[in-house]
């Protein structure tokens, strides 16, 4: 076999070294970048919890009310894809401005995402909050129905989802359908503390 380097492989070899040295920058640039802006939307996410305790004492400050949503619309804008961040913006629109505003936020981006469970887990929670259960129940039916993408974080969602519902049955007296409901919660997300904390506090209560 020839040992002998033409010009065109010389080139093509260089070219491809090139092309990886770029690719490693490009990397290294995107690290850098992503890296920057999970800091600024940190810094805005902290700034909106301190206005959050300004707003304790004085709730009828609109200054402090319309920063902290700013702090937190700009968080989201910089992380687009972050579940996370988005809810909590959400969240915090209804606690401030009333809970069609939130609610509204999470349902559009619900037509857009329609098997992000996150979303619907939190949008039945803001319902629950508010005091609607009737509607918190059926967010939270929709949000445990199987998704063709059943991410790691769908699972520990739908978890989160059945404690919840587990709880109203309790609530309602119905023992055997809340036991199900946490046993469910523990196959999706074994971890769940919760889940298995109420899990067992019933079935010794039952045994009783």
């Amino acid at each position: 076999a020839s040992v002998i380097t033409t010009v065109a492989d010389a080139n093509t070899a260089e070219s491809k070294e090139m092309t990886e040295k770029h690719s490693e920058d490009h990397t290294w640039e995107c690290s850098v970048v992503c890296c920057i802006e999970r800091k600024q939307v940190e810094i805005h996410r902290t700034s909106a919890v301190i206005l959050l305790e300004h707003l304790k004492a004085r709730p009828s400050d609109t200054d402090a009310r319309d920063a902290t949503l700013t702090h937190l619309r700009r968080a989201s804008e910089l992380m687009p894809m972050d579940t996370t961040v988005f809810s909590e913006y959400a969240v915090t629109s209804a606690k401030l401005l009333g809970l069609n505003t939130g609610a509204r936020m999470l349902q559009e981006r619900l037509t857009a995402a329609p098997e992000n469970v996150q979303l619907r887990y939190e949008l039945g929670t803001l319902y629950r909050d508010f005091g609607d259960r009737k509607m918190a129940v059926e967010q939270y039916q929709r949000a445990v129905q199987k998704v063709a993408d059943d991410t790691e974080t769908n699972k520990r969602f739908r978890a989160k989802t059945y404690t919840n519902l587990g709880v109203f049955e309790y609530e309602d007296g119905d023992i055997d359908a809340a036991i199900a409901h946490f046993e469910h919660a523990i196959r999706e997300d074994p971890a769940h503390a919760n889940a298995r904390k109420n899990l067992e506090a019933l079935q010794q209560a039952k045994a009783k």
